[in-house]
């Protein structure tokens, strides 16, 4: 089955989570064609997603069906999930975003890039970024950066005043934020993975109007540990706060 539900008015609770459920299932099919592993859904996300106002429901829902057309369009087009240039090329092409000439040139094949909303959700990201987080596609979707991810509170200060930079001042030129090596914790994932991040630019996202709508962030991450694992990291972190 191939689900297209419209948008326009919000659904009954009972086929908002069959939509849920099967976009990112497709998203997942379509991942797993490429070699990359993700997982669509869990039943606590199912759940969470289920205490959404109807409204938000139905951005999560809008959201993720243009992922998933942007998903089957690389495909048709022979594009690879994993070129990561070509991919977010492609998908800022696919939600009509502009960024700066030339800062698709600066990322490395192994930068984790995303694309996030102004108000930070995220609408988009490389396939590296999939590759090493342990949230399921509708958690994502589902929630803004700051239940997600947590980091120590100085740093992310300093982030947040480098994206409000961003939505507030947007320029061609990168934001840069001259942060150190610093662990991100995933807040309420299965497996509640760390990472030592290295904070690349962030760049403004132009629509075609010539308005700020997002921001791209770029990012260096390696996990260094998870829940239960012998060399899990404890340090003093608060949740990301914009």
């Amino acid at each position: 089955m191939n689900i297209r539900p419209s948008f326009n008015d919000s659904l009954p609770l009972t086929l908002a989570l069959d939509a849920a459920k099967e976009v990112t299932e497709q998203i997942q099919d379509h991942c797993l064609s490429e070699n990359v592993r993700v997982t669509a859904h869990t039943p606590a996300a199912l759940s969470r997603f289920s205490r959404l106002p109807a409204a938000s429901q139905k951005i999560v829902l809008s959201r993720l069906t243009d992922f998933l057309r942007a998903c089957e369009s690389a495909r048709a087009q022979g594009i690879p999930f994993r070129e990561s240039r070509r991919i977010i090329r492609f998908g800022l092409s696919q939600l009509r975003l502009n960024l700066g000439a030339g800062a698709i040139e600066q990322f490395s094949e192994d930068d984790v890039v995303e694309v996030y909303s102004a108000d930070f959700i995220q609408l988009y990201r490389n396939f590296r970024f999939l590759e090493i987080c342990s949230y399921s596609i509708l958690d994502l979707y589902s929630h803004p950066w700051d239940e997600l991810y947590r980091r120590p509170a100085k740093i992310t200060e300093q982030i947040v005043r480098g994206i409000r930079q961003c939505i507030e001042q947007p320029s061609e030129h990168p934001a840069i934020v001259d942060v150190p090596g610093h662990f991100l914790e995933e807040i309420f994932s299965e497996e509640r993975r760390q990472f030592f991040v290295q904070q690349g630019p962030f760049y403004s996202l132009l629509d075609e109007d010539g308005a700020v709508a997002g921001f791209l962030g770029t990012l260096k991450a390696e996990i260094v540990g998870a829940k239960n694992h012998p060399e899990r990291q404890e340090f003093n972190v608060s949740p990301l706060s914009h």
